[in-house]
């Protein structure tokens, strides 16, 4: 007799391992405005943040900061998983596209960072939700096109 494994969507483990990917986009939202704002301060003329200085550098701080406050959101598993997605989700899309906006639009390829969030934010809910954040990030990203 051979036990039967848990259907990849459903049970305890894929709660864990939604988690675990909650955890680590947190870990790229740490990332993501700390190495930005070294390209901003070590390389002159700056590739990034050169068309707003300041809404660029609030922006990488507050996602910053927001990234630094998430950490124990994710340790105590609170609030449920698909609030803290959404909320994640729609924090990464704005922080994104000021950081984009602030650096002259699509053509400095930061567009480009929403791909990994949007994508682990899509593993985590159900897929009506998931179209919807692509939907979003997309719009957000064309109203940068100019």
């Amino acid at each position: 007799m051979t036990a039967s494994l848990p259907h990849p969507r459903i049970g305890a483990t894929t709660t864990d391992l939604a988690w675990r990917v909650l955890a680590l986009v947190n870990l790229y939202r740490l990332l993501v405005p700390v190495l930005l704002a070294v390209l901003y301060l070590s390389i002159t003329p700056p590739p990034v943040g050169q068309t707003s200085a300041p809404i660029f550098l609030a922006t990488a701080g507050l996602y910053f900061i927001y990234a630094v406050i998430s950490i124990a959101a994710v340790k105590r598993r609170w609030p449920e998983i698909a609030l803290q997605t959404f909320v994640n989700a729609f924090v990464d899309i704005v922080a994104i596209s000021l950081l984009t906006y602030a650096s002259g639009g699509m053509p400095s390829g930061l567009g480009a960072l929403l791909v990994l969030p949007i994508g682990a934010a899509s593993f985590i809910v159900r897929q009506e939700l998931a179209l919807f954040f692509a939907a979003i990030a997309t719009l957000a990203m064309l109203t940068q096109q100019g």
